[in-house]
């Protein structure tokens, strides 16, 4: 191949996003496993609330139904929060790879019209060619990471028929300086056509690695925030007053609970 910048291989252009799709995935599974783990507190002290409505005699009063109310209401939102942005995220990093996808398949499209090579070998690239669907389930990583492969895929193809072009382009300059055909604008017009596919090709290729690094960022972002969310660490553990009846150092939602259950066998225990 000609060391002619026009002309030169574009291969080894760094276009394996493996890495990064596979720590947007992780990163997702996180904040996935974070709301499962929020979801379950939230059904433990329901089951809880509930126990205690059926112990009227044990519960005279409501105080421990409200602070279990209390935890629920605060669970929810940080519940809420997270499944919020997650499909935030995952609706736009849909939306942005689909856009990306669908211009590649124009670019393979168009450059099928450019006649300069065996008809069958241009269909085979055409074969090959994978149009994404758009992904109505936009919280499936699966979906999105066929997507990101198939934009892998087909701006893999582009370079492929760039590459075959740039063999035509510098066959047919051989013949016409071998064989002394007078034709000074065909070098020049099929340089400008090449160029333009070269062009299209590096913007796609960088808009994808731009996107994928924007969304894998986010996403780290994403699922430490939802490893330091504090309060839901705090709400539904079992945290028991201490013998004065006031909160223990680690805290406190369920004290009250406690308290109240001494206090209604207070006639019969003493403590």
């Amino acid at each position: 191949m000609s060391s002619n910048p026009e002309t030169r291989s574009i291969h080894n252009h760094g276009t394996d996003f493996t890495p990064k799709v596979t720590s947007l995935k992780r990163n997702m599974d996180r904040v996935d496993q974070r709301i499962t783990l929020i979801n379950n507190k939230i059904s433990e002290i329901k089951r809880l609330s509930q126990d205690i409505q059926s112990r009227k005699t044990l519960y005279p009063n409501d105080d421990p139904l409200l602070e279990l109310q209390f935890q629920i209401s605060l669970l929810s939102n940080d519940k809420a929060y997270l499944s919020n942005i997650r499909k935030s995220l995952s609706q736009k990093l849909n939306e942005d790879f689909y856009i990306v996808s669908n211009r590649i398949v124009l670019l393979l499209s168009s450059m099928s019209t450019l006649d300069f090579k065996d008809p069958d070998t241009d269909e085979s690239i055409l074969k090959r060619l994978i149009v994404s669907k758009k992904i109505l389930d936009t919280g499936s990583l699966a979906s999105i990471t066929d997507m990101i492969t198939a934009i892998s895929s087909n701006l893999d193809l582009v370079r492929e028929f760039i590459d075959q072009f740039d063999a035509y382009i510098n066959s047919m300059k051989t013949k016409v300086v071998n064989e002394i055909y007078h034709c000074a604008g065909l070098h020049p017009e099929l340089t400008f056509k090449r160029q333009s596919i070269y062009l299209e090709y590096q913007k796609n290729l960088r808009m994808t690695e731009n996107l994928l690094s924007f969304y894998y960022d986010l996403s780290n972002s994403m699922a430490a925030q939802a490893d330091n969310m504090k309060v839901a660490d705090f709400c539904g553990t079992n945290r028991l007053a201490t013998p004065e009846g006031s909160p223990s150092a680690d805290g406190v939602f369920l004290d009250s609970l406690s308290v109240s259950s001494i206090t209604t066998l207070g006639e019969k225990t003493t403590l």
